[in-house]
């Protein structure tokens, strides 16, 4: 078997960021594309629930917003995961347990530094005992 490359990630994930920010500056990007990509990846913010998110969904019904054709895409991509649907169940289950895993974690940390941070907060209010002045 041959060696596998030594690969830099971060410089193909420099390299994509910087080409995708030079096409966004030309307007290569429709913003019809820009609008959809925000609304598929949604990001969630600081508030929301992360085990909602850590589940991946690969059961979501095919759609075209194409008024000419949305029905061929519709059914090509149906087709797609049909083909690929055997391939990408695993890898997604597998993934979802990871995100599940790491979403517990963030909850847990979460907790212990509340805790923390409520034991600093009662240190700081009540003073230290046997410290008092004798006369």
């Amino acid at each position: 078997m041959g060696e596998v490359p030594n690969i830099d990630i971060q410089a193909v994930v420099d390299d994509v960021s910087a080409d995708v920010e030079r096409r966004r500056a030309r307007d290569e990007y429709p913003e019809a594309l820009m609008r959809t990509l925000q609304t598929d990846f949604p990001i969630p913010g600081p508030d929301h629930d992360l085990v909602e998110v850590a589940i991946l969904d690969v059961n979501r019904p095919p759609v075209s917003t194409r008024r000419i054709l949305g029905g061929v895409a519709v059914l090509l991509k149906r087709s797609v995961r049909r083909v690929i649907g055997w391939y990408v169940a695993p890898i997604a289950v597998d993934q979802s347990v990871f995100n599940l895993a790491v979403a517990h974690r963030i909850k847990r940390l979460e907790e212990q530094l509340a805790d923390l941070e409520r034991s600093s907060k009662r240190a700081k209010e009540s003073p230290p005992s046997g410290m008092g002045l004798r006369r």
